[in-house]
């Protein structure tokens, strides 16, 4: 869940759906909100909204940095915090 999760997920949805969604529009706001949308929605429906929020923000670094190394790093930080907050870790 730390590592394999953020791996798939961000290959997924970072270097596949948004960097599509921003070739076909041209927009990268456009990008990042489709990519966090759906990213969303593959999560539990009551963590779909912080979940969204973060997907923006590892949506923006993706595009600031143009590397998807920043975009896991961010994701598996995340998972593990919350698996070490969460007590099921």
């Amino acid at each position: 869940a730390v590592v394999i999760a953020p791996l798939f997920e961000e290959v997924l949805f970072r270097g596949l759906v948004q960097t599509c969604v921003r070739r076909a529009t041209g927009y990268s706001w456009i990008a990042v909100l489709v990519s966090s949308a759906l990213f969303a929605l593959v999560h539990d429906i009551w963590m779909a909204p912080p979940i969204f929020v973060l997907a923006v923000m590892i949506g923006i670094t993706y595009e600031l940095t143009g590397s998807l190394w920043s975009a896991i790093v961010m994701h598996a930080v995340f998972n593990g915090f919350s698996i070490a907050t969460s007590g099921s870790g």
